[in-house]
């Protein structure tokens, strides 16, 4: 059963972030902010001020980001939900989305080597970020704010499937994809590359990474 709390970090004091919040809104006190936050499924984080008694709701943790809340404001207090059931423990920095009850960490970047990445998840008791619904596809976009290089690494091979179509680690065969123009042209011939990566700076859209090692850089999304 979720067991959904809010804990306080003293991070942003007198700071706040409004841009692309979920809902901003006058609340009677901090716990009026947080139900708020409870019934917003979307809802990850929050902003209170006691003093002008605003609320900010928001869709994303503001951890390891780059860009931070910059509003200066006397009063302000940042709040990040938690789930305190066992399953997306905040002592190993995992966060917990309700929406799309999905439980993920987001590692430093890191240059290009998909092994290495899902040896990293394992040994988290997790698996590479799957992106398998176009709501998963846009919460990833969304979460763009947090990465420091323009390409996201994710789970997705056609090493496994004897005619080389797109599978998922267990070999489940994938259904939603984002590939960029004429991409899937080149997935379909058999050419290219045998891992998945999304082009931030390329409107999110997908490509194929060669096996092995690369000299870019790649952001890390484990997920349980």
């Amino acid at each position: 059963m979720l067991q959904q709390y809010a804990v306080y970090d003293d991070t942003y004091d007198d700071l706040v972030h409004t841009e692309n919040a979920l809902y901003n809104a006058k609340v009677t006190s901090l716990l009026h902010c947080a139900m708020f936050c409870l019934e917003y499924m979307r809802c990850l984080s929050y902003f209170h001020n006691s003093k002008t008694k605003d609320c900010s709701l928001h869709a994303i943790p503001f951890r390891n980001t780059v860009t931070v809340p910059s509003q200066f404001g006397d009063g302000w207090k940042f709040y990040l939900t938690e789930d305190r059931s066992g399953r997306c423990s905040s002592e190993d920095r995992f966060i917990y989305y309700r929406d799309l009850d999905f439980c993920y960490k987001t590692y430093d970047p890191l240059q290009v080597n998909v092994a290495l990445f899902k040896q990293m998840c394992g040994e988290a008791n997790a698996e590479l970020v799957k992106v398998d619904t176009e709501e998963k596809q846009r919460y990833i976009e969304l979460l763009s704010d947090e990465f420091t290089v323009p390409w996201l690494c994710v789970q997705g091979t056609k090493t496994t499937d004897s005619e080389q179509r797109w599978t998922f680690d267990d070999g489940t065969l994938m259904t939603y994809f984002n590939w960029k123009p004429n991409q899937f042209q080149v997935a379909a011939t058999g050419a290219g590359g045998v891992n998945l990566g999304i082009s931030v700076s390329n409107n999110f859209t997908w490509f194929e990474i060669p096996n092995g090692v690369s000299d870019r850089n790649c952001v890390i999304i484990c997920q349980k």
